[in-house]
């Protein structure tokens, strides 16, 4: 069985990928992950532990035998290769989905597990514009102000100054994914949001043999009807979630003063992965 990890700058489509490959009948992969708040909770215990093995051995004037680093580590590794084990005998390939530690930890990832991972990223300006929209969405629910403050510039809100921050940002891990997919070519691999929502079948089925797996056309039909935009809404309790799924790189949403500034910092990686554009 292969084991497998997607991944993405958040508001990339990675819900729409995790979605996709767990809708093949062969494949499992459930909602998102949360590997660092895992490795952050296991660091809290052992040191807590540790304080208390401390404090009982100098009671009886003992050496204590704490928890050392590299065990919090084997350990995180380990939780997350028991998450990926699945018995069932159709599933042929099992994965995880984990944004914000993978996209920063990704070799160190391939090289404590055997997995693949896979990425997926989308144009940097609707990326922007996707997460300054799910931001202000959280913030007016939930009033959590960490939310809001990375859409503050000079004491305001500030869209365009935000889409062009989030598209330095979005050239270097997108960097970052590319050194790795040259470093990895059989263990890492990048697709676009724009090529799996618009050529969805082609798509899938690099996917499919990425991962192993033989081609089958009434599994990809599947895939395809089950994991649409309307459908993925229609079986959500929270359909704001799935307000857009915008492909137009901000057009009539930003200035092209800002459009073009935004391009500028991210164009040769654009020119890889969107080289029609």
């Amino acid at each position: 069985m292969q084991k497998f990890i997607c991944s993405g700058i958040p508001k990339s489509g990675t819900t729409f990928l995790q979605r996709a490959l767990n809708y093949h009948p062969e494949i499992n992969c459930p909602p998102e992950h949360d590997f660092r708040k895992l490795l952050i909770g296991l660091n809290e215990l052992a040191i807590s532990y540790n304080k208390r093995l401390s404090l009982i051995s100098r009671e009886m004037g003992l050496e204590p035998s704490i928890f050392k680093e590299s065990f919090v580590v084997d350990t995180f590794y380990e939780i997350i290769n028991k998450f990926l084990d699945v018995n069932e005998k159709k599933i042929k390939a099992s994965g995880l989905n984990d944004n914000n530690f993978t996209i920063r930890n990704a070799r160190q990832i391939l090289e404590n597990l055997d997995v693949k991972i896979l990425f997926i990223i989308r144009n940097p300006i609707d990326t922007a514009l996707s997460q300054w929209e799910h931001k202000l969405r959280i913030y007016k629910s939930r009033f959590e102000s960490k939310e809001i403050e990375p859409l503050i510039f000079d004491g305001k809100l500030d869209r365009d100054k935000f889409v062009i921050q989030q598209s330095k940002d979005w050239n270097y891990l997108t960097k970052s994914l590319h050194d790795l997919a040259i470093m990895f070519p059989e263990d890492v691999r990048i697709i676009t949001y724009e090529d799996l929502k618009l050529e969805t079948r082609k798509t899938l089925e690099s996917i499919l043999i990425f991962l192993g797996l033989k081609i089958n056309k009434k599994n990809i039909d599947q895939v395809i009807q089950l994991s649409s935009l309307e459908k993925m809404r229609q079986n959500s309790s929270n359909k704001e979630f799935y307000k857009t799924a915008r492909i137009n790189w901000g057009s009539n949403e930003i200035p092209k003063s800002t459009m073009s500034n935004s391009l500028y910092y991210c164009s040769e990686l654009l020119n890889i992965y969107y080289p029609k554009h």
